[in-house]
């Protein structure tokens, strides 16, 4: 079994702290390696998905500036 350590949380990077006063409930911290497993493959799925996107936006801005060239 993996040890976490609060910078590794899924849900708050181990950002928030007892002196921060913005968020009404503090985050305890407590989640399992699947929690934690699923956040990591929704990160991955998440850039690749942006890669996709972005060759998109080039394919379509080339598309147009040929046919503004036409």
């Amino acid at each position: 079994m993996l040890v976490f350590k609060e910078k590794d949380c899924p849900f708050c990077d181990g950002l928030t702290d007892d002196r921060d006063n913005t968020f009404e409930k503090k985050c305890d911290h407590s989640f399992t390696e699947i929690e934690y497993n699923a956040t990591i493959m929704g990160v991955n799925d998440l850039e690749k998905q942006l890669k996709e996107n972005k060759r998109t936006v080039r394919r379509m801005k080339k598309i147009i500036e040929e046919n503004k060239r036409k």
